[in-house]
């Protein structure tokens, strides 16, 4: 099982899985099995990745129509989505991730925020079904 599939069954089981101060937390953790505490011993790095560039990704406000250009900010999303790309074990030559790869690289070219950051969306998107095969 890899921590993609695991994060999907405890999530499916109603368990909630969030990171504070850069460590897991399970809620409720009483609903955990023995098996599932090794599990997520066993993927712990990965759950942790995951977990972090989702909620980067959900407190990011959607950038304004001609907002400015933040080449900070591109490069530290890009040097997450590569992390989570690392963190799964996805093969980081895998046409599906080259082309979702360059479709970011235009974006960051063309200095577009909005595009870019759609971009990086479908990177992780694409991250994340191919880390589940």
């Amino acid at each position: 099982m890899s921590a993609t599939d695991l994060l999907v069954t405890l999530r499916r089981r109603g368990l909630a899985l969030s990171v504070v101060a850069g460590k897991l937390v399970v809620q409720p953790a009483t609903a955990l099995a023995p098996a599932d505490r090794e599990d997520i011993r066993a993927h712990l790095p990965a759950l942790v990745a995951i977990l972090t560039v989702e909620r980067e990704q959900f407190d990011r406000p959607e950038p304004e129509a001609g907002a400015a250009w933040d080449q900070h900010a591109a490069h530290r999303l890009m040097f997450e989505a590569d992390a989570l790309v690392e963190a799964l074990g996805v093969n980081g030559r895998c046409p599906e991730i080259d082309t979702a790869a360059e479709a970011v690289y235009r974006a960051h070219v063309a200095h577009d925020p909005r595009a870019f950051r759609n971009a990086i969306e479908r990177f992780v998107t694409t991250v994340h079904r191919l880390g589940t095969m």
